[in-house]
C-alpha cells in the first residue's frame, strides 16, 4: 500500500519518524506546496533511519491518485484567544487546495488533522462524496492519552474510561464514578493550551506517534480500537468514538456504557451538532 503524508510541518515530521517503521506500506509519498520542503523532510528522516530511503519519496499533490491512504497534516493553527471555528474557513480552504480537482481513489482512507478536526471530517466526506467509513478524524487518541493523565494526577481511578463526542473543547470524559467531572473534562480539553503557556508551541510528538499507529492499524488490517472522529450508525453523525479500524477504514463503534453525566453531556452535544448540521446544510 501507498501512503501520502501531506504537509510536513510539526506533525508531518513527527509522523515521518515512525511511519517508516509501519511494515506493509510500500511507498510514503510526502507532499507540500514546493518539492523542496518535503526533500528537506525525507533527509531528515534517513538522517536517523538511512534505510528507510527508498521507501521515501518527495510527490506532488497530483499524484494522490496513487495512494492508498492520505494523512492531511496541512492547515491553520489556532492562535492564542482564539477557539477551532476561528480557523474553520482557513482550514477549508487548505483543504479544497490540496484535494480539488485531484484524482481520489474511490477505496482511499483519509485522515483529517486540521481544526477543527471533527467539521473538517465531515467536510471531506461530503465534499468530495467518499464512503462515510474511508474518512475519520484524528484526536480522540490523544484526549484518550491526556485523560489517562488527569484522573491519575488527581489520583481517580483510570481504567474503564473513555472519551466520546468531538475531539478538544467538545470531549466528552467517560470514566467511572465521575467525580469531579466537570473540571476534569476542563483539565483534558485545555490539555494544548496548557502545554503552550508552559513552553510555547508544543512539537506534537505525540501527535506524531499515534497517528501511525493509527495508519498501521489501517495499512496492516489489524482491527485495533482508536478513538477518532468517524461516521457512528447509531446517532447519524460523525462523533468522536472508539471505532474498530482496519484496511476498510472505520468499522463498528464499540458499545460504550455512559455514567449520568456523560450521558447527559452527549444528549447535549448531538442536539447542537444536529443543528449546526442543519445551518451546513
Amino acid at each position: 500500500m501507498n501512503v501520502a503524508v501531506v504537509g510536513t510541518g510539526n506533525v508531518g515530521s513527527a509522523l515521518l519518524f515512525h511511519i517508516v517503521d509501519v511494515p506493509s506500506i510500500d511507498m510514503i509519498q510526502v507532499m507540500n506546496l514546493t518539492h523542496e520542503w518535503s526533500t528537506a523532510a525525507i533527509m531528515d528522516v534517513v538522517s536517523a533511519k538511512p534505510w528507510a530511503g527508498p521507501r521515501l519519496t518527495a510527490a506532488a499533490f497530483d499524484q494522490l491518485d496513487e495512494v492508498d491512504v492520505i494523512v492531511l497534516t496541512s492547515g491553520a493553527q489556532m492562535k492564542k484567544g482564539q477557539g477551532g471555528k476561528d480557523v474553520l474557513n482557513n482550514n477549508i480552504e487548505v483543504t479544497r487546495n490540496i484535494l480539488d480537482s485531484r484524482k481520489l481513489k474511490q477505496d482511499v482512507t483519509i485522515i483529517a488533522l486540521a481544526t477543527p478536526v471533527d467539521d473538517i471530517t465531515v467536510f471531506i466526506q461530503r465534499q468530495y462524496r467518499l464512503p462515510v467509513e474511508r474518512v475519520l478524524g484524528f484526536g480522540g487518541d490523544l484526549d484518550l492519552n491526556r485523560l489517562s493523565y488527569v484522573l491519575q494526577s488527581q489520583s481517580l481511578p483510570n481504567t474503564g474510561i473513555g472519551i466520546i463526542g468531538e475531539h478538544g473543547q467538545r470531549m466528552i470524559p467517560v470514566y467511572p464514578e465521575e467525580k469531579d467531572f466537570e473540571q476534569v473534562a476542563h483539565k483534558v480539553r485545555n490539555f494544548l493550551g496548557e502545554i503552550t503557556a508552559c513552553g510555547g508551541s508544543p512539537r506534537n510528538l505525540a501527535t506524531g506517534l499515534l497517528i501511525a499507529r493509527l495508519v498501521d492499524s489501517i495499512v496492516n488490517d489489524k482491527n485495533d480500537v482508536h478513538y477518532v472522529c468517524g461516521f457512528h450508525p447509531q446517532h447519524r453523525l460523525y462523533l468522536t468514538w472508539p471505532y474498530l479500524i482496519g484496511r476498510h477504514g472505520v468499522a463498528a463503534p464499540q458499545p460504550v456504557s455512559l455514567p449520568p453525566k456523560a450521558q447527559s453531556a452527549l444528549d447535549a452535544l448531538l442536539a447542537r451538532k444536529r443543528e449546526e448540521l442543519s445551518a451546513f446544510d
